[in-house]
C-alpha cells in the first residue's frame, strides 16, 4: 500500500484548531493500542475497531495571506479507514482530514514548510 495523508489543524494561533498534546495522544493510543487494552478488552474488538498501520507526524506551515496556521500532518502506509475509525471511536472530538476532504489540498500543500513536532513545540 501507498503512503496515506492525514491533516489537523493545530490551535497555535487559531481557536478552531487542536492541541499538539493531544494529538500526539491520539497518535501514542493508535500506535500502542495492544499494550493499553486488556487482554478481554482486544477479545471483544473486531478487526474494523483495530487502528490502521503505525502513525507518523509532523507539522506543516501554511503561510495565507501573512498569517502562519499550522497543520499536524500525519501519515501511515496503509489502513486509513481503520484509522478513521478508531479516531472517531475513541477521539470523536478530533477532526482530522485525508487527502478527499482536506480543504487546502489543491493549493500545493506539499510545497508548504514543514517541521519536526519539538520544533514546532519551541514555537511561543
Amino acid at each position: 500500500m501507498g503512503w496515506r495523508n492525514y491533516f489537523i489543524k493545530l490551535n497555535k494561533g487559531d481557536s478552531e484548531g487542536f492541541d499538539i498534546e493531544d494529538i500526539e495522544k491520539f497518535i501514542d493510543d493508535h500506535n500502542s493500542f495492544y499494550c493499553k487494552f486488556t487482554k478481554e478488552e482486544l477479545e471483544k474488538m473486531d478487526d474494523w475497531n483495530l487502528p490502521g498501520e503505525d502513525l507518523e507526524m509532523r507539522v506543516l506551515v501554511h503561510n495565507n495571506d501573512g498569517k502562519k496556521i499550522y497543520w499536524a500532518y500525519l501519515g501511515n502506509h496503509g489502513g486509513s479507514s481503520h484509522t478513521f475509525n478508531w479516531m472517531e471511536e475513541h477521539y470523536p472530538d478530533i477532526k482530522m482530514f485525508d487527502s478527499g476532504d482536506f480543504p487546502h489540498y489543491g493549493d500545493n500543500w506539499q510545497d508548504w514548510p514543514i517541521m519536526e513536532v519539538e520544533d514546532y513545540k519551541k514555537i511561543g
